[in-house]
C-alpha cells in the first residue's frame, strides 16, 4: 500500500500520464535478443527483434518487426546466421550487429553487420577488434558507436561508420576483470553504463552507475565517474533505454541467474543524477527485449518476449506522456502550449509567452537520442522565432521541447537539408 502511494504522489509531482497496455504477442518466444527501434518517414514507429534464443532453445537468425501503428508483427531479412548475446544500435537508416555467439557453448565472433532498413539486406562491415558477446553498445551522434565491456574484459571501443574503423577507448574503471549483462545508453555527450557483473552467473554483481564524459577533442577519450547507484534489487539481463532527460531500466535478474526476474521500472534522470520508481511492469521477466521510441509526443516503451520460468509471448508497453501544468489557459492566444513548428530547409520554431524567464529548448531525434539541449533560447515575455539551422541537425523527424516555469511543449518537426 506504502509502495502504491509514493508511485501515485510521484506521478502527481511529475504532471505525467503513465500507463501500461497490451500489444499483440510476439510471434514466437524470443529472450536475450537485440531491440531497436525505428520511425520511419510517414512517422509509423517500429521495434526490431534481432535474434536470440527461441522457446524451442535454439539460437535464433530470426528478425521481428513490430509495428506500433498496427498493432501486427511481421519479419525482415533473417540475420546471416544464428545469433545470441550480440549487440545492436541503429544509425540513420542501418542497423549495426555486433559480435554474439552463433552456437551455445561454442565460437564467440567478432563479425559486424550493417542491416540496411531501406533495403532490407544484410552486409558486413569491419569486425570487432576481437571476439565480442554479453557487453552492451550505443549509437552516438550521427556516425560513432559505442561498445562497453564482454563476457571476459571492461575494455570499450569506438567505432566510426563513416571510416569503417574500430579505435580502443577509456575504458569502465570497474572492479572485476569482466563487465557482462549490464546495460548502455547515452544522454548527450555523456555515456551511461548500469549493474553488470564478472562474469557468466558470477556471483560478483554490482548496482553500480558509470557516468562517461565523452571528450569532444579525442571521443574516444571518456571519464568515467560514478553516479547514484541503482536503487532497485535488479542486477543483470535486464534492459535499458533513453527515456527524457536519462534512460529507462526494466526487469532483470536479482542474482544474476535465470532463476530470478522482476517487475521494476525505473527512471534515471541524468541530469539530476537521481532514480525514480515508475509503474511495474505487469509480467516480471528477465532477458527480455526492450526499445524505447518517442513518437507524437510520448514516450514509449515496447518489452516483448524475454523469460520468467518459461518463455514469454506478451508485448507490454509503457506510456508517459507530459502534461501541460496550466491546462486551463486553452483560450490564451500568447501562451507556450500553442507553439509551432516550421519545417522544411530553414525549420523553425515559432511561439509566444506571457512570462519573463528563462526558455529552454530540447531536441531529441526520431530514436529518442537527444541531440540538442539549450538552458535558454528567450528570457522576455512576447513573441519569439528561432531558427535551428544554428544547431546543424541533418535531415529527418525531430522533436523539440520548450520549457518554462513549469510549463512544456512539444513539437514534431521534419528538416531537410
Amino acid at each position: 500500500m506504502i509502495r502504491i502511494f509514493i508511485l501515485l504522489s510521484l506521478m502527481m509531482l511529475n504532471r505525467v500520464s503513465a500507463q501500461w497496455t497490451n500489444g499483440a504477442d510476439i510471434p514466437e518466444g524470443i529472450r536475450a535478443g537485440n531491440a531497436v527501434s525505428h520511425i520511419d518517414e510517414g512517422n509509423t514507429g517500429y521495434i526490431y527483434i534481432i535474434g536470440g534464443r527461441n522457446e524451442q532453445e535454439i539460437i535464433s537468425n530470426k528478425i521481428y518487426r513490430y509495428n506500433l501503428t498496427s498493432n501486427s508483427w511481421d519479419t525482415r531479412a533473417d540475420f546471416p546466421t544464428p545469433i545470441l548475446g550480440s549487440s545492436s544500435v541503429k544509425l540513420g537508416n542501418n542497423i549495426y550487429t555486433i559480435g554474439g555467439m552463433v552456437t551455445t557453448p561454442g565460437t564467440v565472433t567478432k563479425t559486424v553487420y550493417k542491416y540496411s532498413i531501406g533495403d532490407n539486406s544484410w552486409s558486413e562491415v569491419a569486425e570487432f577488434p576481437r571476439p565480442f558477446t554479453d557487453g552492451d553498445a550505443v549509437a552516438y551522434q550521427d556516425s560513432l558507436i559505442y561498445v562497453v565491456g564482454s563476457y571476459n574484459n571492461e575494455r570499450t571501443y569506438v567505432y566510426n561508420v563513416n571510416t569503417d574503423k574500430w579505435r580502443e577507448g577509456t575504458a569502465v574503471p570497474s572492479p572485476g576483470f569482466a563487465l557482462s549483462y549490464g546495460a548502455l545508453s547515452v544522454y548527450g555527450d555523456k555515456l551511461i553504463y548500469v549493474g553488470g557483473s564478472n562474469g557468466t552467473f558470477s556471483g560478483t554483481y554490482w548496482n553500480t552507475v558509470w557516468f562517461g564524459e565523452i571528450d569532444q577533442n579525442n571521443r574516444s577519450q571518456i571519464i568515467w565517474t560514478e553516479g547514484t547507484p541503482y536503487p532497485g534489487m535488479t542486477r543483470t539481463f535486464f534492459e535499458i533505454a533513453p527515456w527524457k532527460n536519462g534512460v529507462i531500466l526494466i526487469g532483470g535478474t536479482t542474482d544474476n541467474t535465470f532463476d530470478t526476474f522482476t517487475d521494476e521500472n525505473y527512471f534515471y534522470n541524468a541530469e539530476l543524477n537521481t532514480w525514480t520508481e515508475l509503474m511495474p511492469k505487469p509480467t516480471a521477466w528477465n532477458t527480455g527485449n526492450a526499445a524505447s521510441i518517442f513518437v507524437d509526443g510520448k514516450w514509449k516503451l515496447v518489452c516483448t518476449g524475454g523469460y520468467a520460468v518459461d518463455y514469454l509471448p506478451n508485448t507490454e508497453i509503457y506510456t508517459q506522456e507530459n502534461l501541460s501544468t496550466s491546462d486551463t489557459d486553452d483560450t490564451a492566444s500568447c501562451h507556450l502550449k500553442h507553439a509551432k513548428s516550421i519545417g522544411g530547409k530553414n525549420p523553425m520554431l515559432s511561439f509566444c509567452t506571457t512570462d519573463n524567464g528563462n526558455v529552454e529548448l530540447v531536441i531529441w531525434d526520431a530514436q529518442g537520442r537527444l541531440i540538442n539541449h539549450q538552458k535558454s533560447i528567450a528570457q522576455n515575455a512576447g513573441k519569439h522565432l528561432v531558427s535551428l539551422k544554428q544547431f546543424n541537425l541533418k535531415s529527418g523527424i525531430y522533436f523539440c521541447q520548450l520549457s518554462q516555469n513549469g510549463i512544456s511543449t512539444t513539437q514534431k518537426i521534419q528538416i531537410i537539408n
